[in-house]
């Protein structure tokens, strides 16, 4: 959703056009219960925050390409408009992954610079997140996939120790 305002100049008024991104990061509210679960279960420790499962999410989902666009608002709830402290130093590596995974998803041809960086220009945007609103829209399209290959391949699991060594084997094929 954007905000737009107007800059004219005019005899009498003068008006400012600027563009404000409304988007945040959303994570569906069946993520919300499937980390609940886990972090309530979990003997050998929970996750810090719930955006460290919301991104183990978007990593799965752009690792396999895979995106749930069938989500309704109603199921979302939103997490933060930022990306959190932690991750802030790691926001342009997020950022790139999702341009990567996205121009393989996609077939982008990237040996065009010039259509390379329009279709780049498309997900991100200067601001807070850096990501623009389709961005940010695709990355919680991505975290939404992850979790549904998170529950395909996983299923429930009652302890964050055995979530992270299925996710390596099952989800990465990750073996020892």
């Amino acid at each position: 959703m954007k905000l737009d305002l107007m800059i004219h100049q005019n005899s009498s008024k003068n008006f400012m056009k600027m563009e404000v991104n409304d988007m945040s990061f959303e994570i569906t509210k069946e993520a919300d219960k499937y980390l609940n679960q886990l972090n309530r279960n979990s003997k050998s420790g929970s996750l810090d925050i719930d955006w460290d499962f919301y991104y183990i999410c978007a990593l799965v989902g752009m690792y396999h390409r895979r995106l749930n666009s069938e989500i309704k608002e109603d199921e979302l709830r939103e997490l933060t408009r930022s990306f959190p402290q932690k991750y802030h130093d790691k926001k342009f590596y997020i950022i790139a992954l999702l341009i990567e995974s996205e121009i393989h998803r996609k077939g982008v041809e990237t040996r065009s610079r010039k259509e390379l960086e329009k279709f780049m220009l498309k997900k991100v945007e200067e601001g807070e997140t850096g990501l623009s609103e389709n961005g940010e829209e695709l990355l919680n399209k991505y975290a939404a996939g992850g979790l549904e290959i998170i529950k395909e391949k996983i299923g429930r699991v009652e302890d964050l120790h055995v979530f992270f060594i299925r996710l390596y084997e099952e989800i990465l094929n990750v073996k020892n």
